[in-house]
């Protein structure tokens, strides 16, 4: 005699179909992106410009204090420095000293 086979229960998943994204979310998300990333670059380019000022200054006080250095007695080409250095940080003007 045959043994017959078990019949083997077939198991239907069933898969709800996923509701499509809203486009509008979506879009809504990517400009959120854009706006934080268009943020950062600026804060960004705020440190880089901070940090370039900064080291143009701390040259200017290291040219300042050579100055002083080299002329322990006359003072005068110590002020002549501090102003070159002040015109040039404030993008001025500088003209040498005319004696009356």
């Amino acid at each position: 005699m045959r043994r017959r086979a078990k019949p083997t229960k077939a198991k239907v998943e069933s898969k709800r179909p996923e509701a499509p994204k809203s486009r509008g979310i979506e879009d809504a998300r990517v400009r959120d992106l854009e706006t934080r990333l268009a943020e950062a670059l600026g804060h960004l380019q705020t440190r880089d410009r901070e940090l370039v000022e900064a080291q143009e200054q701390q040259a200017a006080t290291a040219e300042i204090l050579r100055v002083i250095s080299s002329s322990p007695t006359d003072v005068q080409p110590v002020f002549d420095a501090i102003v070159a250095n002040a015109c040039r940080l404030c993008n001025g003007v500088f003209a040498s000293a005319t004696k009356f």
